[in-house]
């Protein structure tokens, strides 16, 4: 009887640790993943997250981190003179959209891109990834 007992658990213990190696392998393992910060500079308006959001679900997981509303931005130039002029540049149509994400496939970063550079009146567009914790 002991015998029987003891067969059934190390038939058990087999698929345990078959279990327990593909979760090694797996990228729940690793506790640092790649997530991006996509920052994105477009005119005021409310379609505009909706079609950005639209976009992002196609190729990766996301989640809003930031929405900036943007104030003047202060330029200095400098007249043949020497004397320095500070204007003004307007920027209260636009809005800065900040989003942490996870691609489902890394290897289509470019697609991503190029699919949110034709955003129509988009300013501007920043993205980078770094390893850090699981945060999506």
């Amino acid at each position: 009887m002991w015998g029987l007992w003891f067969y059934n658990c190390h038939y058990w213990d087999n698929y345990i640790c078959l279990a327990a190696i593909i979760l090694r392998l797996s990228p729940y393992s690793d506790p640092n993943e790649l997530i991006g910060t996509l920052k994105l500079q477009v005119p005021k308006d409310d379609l505009q997250r909706a079609l950005i959001e639209k976009k992002l679900e196609q190729f990766c997981k996301f989640q809003l981190d930031q929405l900036r509303f943007l104030d003047p931005k202060a330029v200095s130039t400098y007249t043949e003179d020497g004397a320095r002029i500070k204007e003004l540049i307007s920027r209260d149509s636009l809005q800065e959209f900040t989003y942490l994400i996870r691609l489902y496939n890394k290897s289509k970063v470019t697609e991503l891109s190029s699919s949110l550079n034709n955003i129509e009146g988009l300013e501007s567009l920043r993205l980078n990834f770094k390893k850090q914790p699981n945060k999506l």
